[in-house]
């Protein structure tokens, strides 16, 4: 068993208490696996979305930390 597989059953049980807290079912389940129900598909744009933009304010953080003239202690 990966670490990687160890996080998705984690993140898969932690999916109920999310379902809870929204107040829908985010998968349908079945006794084939599971599949995005459509509140469950849009959630996944969004979290693309707010993923994306956390990466764009660290990459645009290390961007300008990067163009910066290096200080120098005399």
């Amino acid at each position: 068993m990966s670490l990687d597989q160890i996080h998705t059953v984690l993140a898969v049980a932690e999916t109920g208490s999310l379902e809870d807290e929204l107040g829908t079912q985010l998968f349908h389940r079945t006794s084939r696996g599971m599949l995005l129900s459509d509140a469950g598909a849009r959630f996944v744009t969004h979290a693309h979305r707010i993923l994306g933009a956390i990466e764009d304010a660290r990459d645009a953080c290390l961007l300008r930390d990067e163009r910066r003239a290096p200080y120098s202690l005399k």
